[in-house]
């Protein structure tokens, strides 16, 4: 019986890897064929880290398995003096941003109207992955004001509002 890695354990092996591709890549005594199977190693770290983020994730609505990723590594601010913890997220690749009205959105003129939207994404985000999931599962998607990450869309703001 295998035992599943934690998250340290996959996290502690993906920097060392990392590390030694680094350190192969900016070596140029190194060989194409052992710099090659570092990456590999990150690559598969990488792989088995995603797979570890979604377990108990639900199918996207379009059936794609979802995507888990560490978002942002968890670091001490020092100029704050404060922990800041990591950031985990679940997503589709393959969903593409919407427009979804909210009262605390920003008011964009569409379709010669104007409205208070924010983006909506297809994913999740928390400080564990166990959370990142329950977020994901219970469809409390990422909302914000990255408009520009919309293809195809170019925000035009409404006269005297707030931008």
């Amino acid at each position: 019986m295998t035992t599943q890695r934690t998250e340290k354990q996959i996290l502690e092996d993906l920097r060392a890897a990392q590390s030694a591709y680094i350190e192969l890549a900016q070596n140029p005594e190194s060989t194409q064929a052992a710099t090659q199977t570092a990456a590999k190693a990150v690559s598969a770290l990488n792989t088995e880290l995603g797979e570890y983020i979604v377990r108990g994730a639900n199918p996207c609505e379009c059936k794609a398995t979802p995507l888990g990723m560490l978002k942002t590594p968890g670091y001490f601010d020092q100029a704050k003096g404060v922990d800041v913890p990591a950031v985990w997220e679940v997503g589709c690749v393959y969903c593409n941003p919407v427009l979804v009205e909210r009262d605390d959105g920003k008011a964009l003129i569409i379709d010669d109207a104007t409205k208070t939207v924010k983006r909506r994404s297809f994913s999740a985000r928390a400080t564990t992955p166990e959370e990142a999931v329950r977020k994901w599962n219970e469809k409390q998607w990422v909302e914000d004001f990255y408009f520009d990450r919309i293809k195809g869309f170019t925000p035009v703001y409404a006269p005297d509002a707030k931008a």
